[in-house]
């Protein structure tokens, strides 16, 4: 499985990088989505994983949305990951790390955990995968789902909690981080996420896998230089050219 994916399958990029208490969630992929903050969700330069900050959460009425998106069709592999970092060991209601919309059929993929600190899969108007004990609070976490082929699962830090069978087409068209809901008032987190991204066409993991150590790509590779060929140049020195291969 390539990691990392072809960068055109890169359908959401968010470093989550800023200024401190700054709004402006910017998505770094080509496709280049629009989020909107909800309720006080902002940046914050204190708790990060990577780079310069993460999304911070206060648990009532925070989250950020994508709206009315067109491109997000899940027709085969895919792979959604983040960085999470939890601040209650047992919550008072359910918590969201992400839910995403199917416009079709309304239904939802999302993760959440429960008051008991259980991380789960929704899929398919189902929980088929769950965590079985408490994911820690007051850490990072890397949560990951995917599929490949029609095998669906959920990693936490790099270890898969379980799968699901699904050929399901999922065609997304509204995108919650930290909320469940349209209202972003149910089953809030409280707490950060850092490093999101969401693949279309790859499973970028396949297996377990050790959780990033850095921050996930932010660009395309860039261009590299292969079949050097010397050629003489005007005083009959020798200069290296090559063709550039991405």
């Amino acid at each position: 499985m390539a990691n990392p994916p072809t960068w055109s399958n890169v359908k959401i990029r968010l470093t989550l990088d800023g200024a401190d208490a700054s709004t402006t969630i910017t998505d770094v992929s080509d496709a280049a989505h629009g989020f909107t903050p909800v309720g006080d969700a902002q940046l914050d330069t204190a708790r990060k994983k990577y780079g310069s900050a993460a999304l911070l959460l206060d648990g009532t009425g925070d989250a950020i949305r994508a709206g009315s998106i067109t491109d997000l069709v899940m027709a085969g592999d895919f792979t959604i990951e983040q960085w999470v970092y939890f601040v209650n060991a047992t919550p008072a209601d359910y918590e969201t790390v992400f839910a995403a919309v199917d416009g079709i059929g309304f239904d939802y993929i999302a993760v959440t955990r429960d008051t008991s600190g259980i991380l789960a899969l929704s899929i398919d108007a189902s929980m088929p995968i769950s965590s079985g004990s408490a994911v820690s609070s007051g850490a990072w976490h890397h949560i990951a789902v995917e599929r490949s082929g029609t095998t669906v699962k959920l990693y936490l830090n790099g270890t898969s909690l379980g799968s699901h069978t699904s050929s399901a087409t999922y065609d997304i068209s509204d995108l919650y981080i930290g909320a469940y809901d349209y209202d972003a008032t149910t089953y809030t987190l409280e707490g950060s996420i850092d490093d999101f991204r969401w693949v279309i066409g790859e499973a970028v993991y396949g297996a377990d896998f050790t959780p990033p150590a850095a921050a996930l790509p932010s660009a395309a590779p860039m261009a590299a230089v292969t079949g050097l060929v010397d050629v003489v140049g005007p005083l009959g020195a020798p200069l290296a050219f090559g063709s550039l291969a991405i």
